[in-house]
């Protein structure tokens, strides 16, 4: 897949160092980067789950990859002793091969249980051509700082 990234509106300081829970303002853009949909991720799909039967679209498993690479993308640098906690995945659509997308990524949550901080991320992944929603992620992160 190649990418491109897009610098949004920000909750960022505009310090260098690792995004912390602080940092992170609810309902705020992050960043966005751009993917595009290649026969080559598709090809390293099929190697891997035995399966040749998408040839010029995307697996559906393959949203979940996408919106974990623009998510680690976007929101860095982040500090070491981050756990993925959970994940959650819509599928409006399929991309095809060569179809860029467009990944947006939102700080959509964060609350603190028991001194634990736990950040909420929604990306949306939709196509640049028509800005056709394919797809959306929200993942939950205990966040290390």
């Amino acid at each position: 897949m190649t990418q491109e990234n897009t610098l949004l509106k920000s909750s960022r300081t505009g310090d260098n160092g690792y995004w912390t829970y602080d940092r992170f303002v609810e309902g705020s853009a992050i960043g966005s980067t751009l993917k595009e949909l290649d026969s080559i991720t598709i090809d390293r799909w099929n190697v891997i789950y035995g399966s040749g039967r998408f040839f010029d679209h995307m697996p559906r498993g393959l949203a979940q990859v996408i919106i974990m690479s623009a998510y680690t993308e976007v929101v860095q640098p982040r500090p070491p002793g981050n756990l993925h906690l959970g994940q959650h995945v819509e599928v409006y659509g399929i991309p095809k091969v060569g179809d860029q997308m467009s990944c947006k990524v939102f700080c959509i949550g964060k609350q603190k249980k028991k001194e634990k901080c736990l950040v909420t991320f929604q990306v949306d992944v939709g196509l640049v051509s028509s800005s056709v929603t394919l797809f959306k992620g929200q993942l939950t992160v205990l966040w290390a700082r």
